[in-house]
Formats: C-alpha cells, structure tokens, sequence
C-alpha cells in the first residue's frame, strides 16, 4: 500500500485517473504480509500480523523504548537496479537476511541486505511494473508474491525465479497485496479498482468470491488478527473515505465502515495487545483502533511531502513504525505513544518511494527503496 509510483506523476495521480475513469465495480501485507527478517521481534512491513497469523506472543520489552547510538547510521547502498525502485521486502534466504526488490521496469533483485552483493541475477516476473511485493513460506521455501499493473498477481520461488502460479481473476490493476492464513495454509490477499479477491499461492485458483463495497475501488489492503479471527483490512479511493474490516474466512464485512480518508498504504500492528492499522493521508499518518475505528492520538506529522509507505517492526520488543516519503526522508515512530524515535533519515537524494523492515545479525535496520535506482539501509539498533 504505499510508495509503488507508475513514474514520474506518482501512484496518486495514477489512482485518481482510475477512479475518474467512469463505472468501476465497487469495492470493498508478511508479518501478514511478509515474512519476518529473523525472527519475532522485528519483520517487515506488518511483523506483526505475521506473529498474529501464526500464534506467536507478542515479544515482550527489554526496557524503555529510545534510540540506540547506532540509531539512523547508514549501512548498506544497493546500486544495481537501472530505474527508480518502486517497492520491496525482506525474507531469509539460504540462511542469509536479503531484500527482494523491483524496479519500475519490473526487474526483480535478491541480494543481501548485509553485504548488498546480489544472489543471482535480475529476472522478470509478468508485469512491467509491480504495485506491491510480499513474500511467505511456501512449503518451506521463501516465495515471492507480487501484484502488478497486469491485473495479476505473480507468486515465484525466491531462490530459482522459477514460477509457481499466477492469479488473473482481477479486471484491472492490482494495486495491493497481503497474506493471510486460513485452516494454517498461506492465503493471498490482493486488491485493485475491481475489488478485494483471495487466491491459492500455490494453483493461483480464486477463493471464494469478490468482497465489494467501497465507492472506486481499493488502495491498500493489509490483514490482522482480531477478536481470534483473522481479518482483512481495506482503504477504499479519496472520494470513497472509508476503511473496512473483513471476516477473511466467509468473506463478509465486520460492523461498520469507519469513516477516513482515503489511504494508499495500509499496515497493521499490535498495541498493549490491541490490534491497530496505520494509514497514511498526504504528509500525515493515523493510527486507528481496529476494534473501534477511533484513533488512538492525533495524527502523525513530521513529513514534509506526501508519505509513500508503511511498514511495522518491533525494536526492544515494542511496537514502531517506519514511514517514507517523497521529502526523501524515513521516519521512525513509537507505535504505543505516537512520537517520532531518533532522527530523521535523510541520506537519500531523491524520493524514497518504500520502505521495510528487515534484521541484519539480528538487529533491526530500515531498508529504503529511491527514485535514483538505489536501495539504501540505516541501523537502527
């Protein structure tokens, strides 16, 4: 949800000309989305959900939440890639912390997010330009998962580039994926202008039907645990304003819609044991209670530019949030109180259009990806 730009005018300008374009079918992340970077404290985009799904305790504090002296200190530059880096994730792969990362020609990159050396060469998967990535353990093997401008969703083995399936049940861009977990298999979650659908990562069959509802399509979409369920969590388009919550077993809405703006980029986390979901909205960011839709403290400000990602980690067992934007800054935030962490992080020379959280020998680091074709990493214990 957040930080995939169709080039130079932005995912923004992207989604409204969408959305203006007549009668769409309404509509209604590892992790949830991505696979954790090494363990439960700390992950990707939405860790997590990734612990919820899988029943893991939430990690319990080492102590007060601060910033450490390796705080913000850049790490690794990956310079590869031929054209800006729309989207990525992290994963272990071979027993090595990596980045999976795609430009917007859709050239696929595996390197470590370590050494920044890449492991194998770039490949194509499908689409030219991939709206999200994810990845997930399939059968024991790290897959990736990525919606596209294609109108599908490709999932492929992160260590061969082989394929293993492809979903072509939407009718228009796919604009965001997740995963969710039913009966304990691996089930994706992806959604476009045409609704919020479910698929088999390993046959790329449909599950069920389309969840419909919001008023010009979906944006973002993330998944949860709440109440023992597992849930999903959608944004509808600005002139739609509302998120909604999904029974992700039979598909049907949960209560009411909550009233919001529209949001390019959702993730979801866990807070005093309560679930929340983080939206951003231009150069803000709420984090609402998904229980009550009511936000938990004013919005998040500090960017001076539009907010292009979201991911959730945890550092010392508490609950953070990384934040990117086109003000060519990250951004880390204390989930509990809503206030910045550290520094700013502004080494980067242009946009920095996605962000993720990934464990480098066990600690947390903030993995960027930049208009110029570079993924940057900073510490951040």
């Amino acid at each position: 949800m957040g930080g995939r730009r169709a080039g130079v005018g932005g995912r923004r300008a992207w989604i409204a000309a969408v959305a203006a374009v007549g009668a769409l079918a309404v509509a209604a992340v590892v992790v949830v989305p991505r696979l954790s970077a090494g363990g439960t404290d700390g992950g990707t985009r939405a860790a997590a959900t990734n612990a919820a799904s899988t029943h893991t305790p939430a990690p319990t504090p080492t102590g007060p939440l601060a910033a450490g002296p390796r705080f913000g200190r850049p790490s690794t530059v990956y310079t590869r890639h031929s054209d800006e880096v729309t989207t990525l994730a992290t994963a272990r792969l071979q027993g090595r912390d990596v980045t999976v990362s795609s430009d917007r020609n859709g050239r696929i990159q595996v390197w470590d997010l370590k050494t920044s050396a890449p492991m194998g060469r770039q490949f194509l998967v499908g689409a030219e330009v991939f709206g999200e990535i994810e990845v997930i353990d399939l059968n024991g093997r790290p897959t990736g998962v990525l919606g596209g401008y294609d109108d599908a969703v490709h999932v492929w083995d992160l260590a061969t580039g082989e394929p293993v399936s492809v979903f072509r049940g939407h009718t228009s861009d796919v604009t965001s994926v997740a995963i969710t977990h039913l009966s304990g298999k691996p089930i994706v979650v992806s959604a476009g202008p045409g609704g919020t659908r479910l698929s088999d990562p390993v046959t790329g069959r449909q599950i069920g039907g389309v969840m419909l509802g919001h008023n010009g399509g979906v944006l973002s979409v993330t998944v949860a645990e709440l109440r023992g369920r597992q849930v999903i969590v959608t944004s509808g388009a600005e002139r739609d304003g509302r998120i909604m919550v999904w029974d992700a077993a039979t598909q049907r809405r949960i209560g009411p819609a909550f009233r919001r703006p529209g949001s390019q980029k959702l993730v979801a986390s866990v807070v005093a044991g309560r679930p929340v979901v983080a939206m951003e909205n231009e150069q803000t960011i709420t984090v609402l209670d998904l229980e009550t839709g009511k936000p938990l403290y004013k919005p998040l400000r500090g960017h001076e530019a539009p907010v292009s990602g979201l991911a959730a980690a945890t550092l010392g067992g508490h609950p953070v949030l990384l934040s990117s934007s086109w003000d060519m800054s990250v951004r880390v935030w204390d989930l509990a109180k809503g206030t910045p962490l550290g520094r700013p992080m502004h080494e980067a020379e242009e946009w920095v259009l996605d962000v993720a959280a990934g464990r480098v020998d066990g600690r947390l680091v903030a993995v960027a990806a930049i208009q110029d074709g570079t993924v940057r990493t900073w510490w951040l214990e």
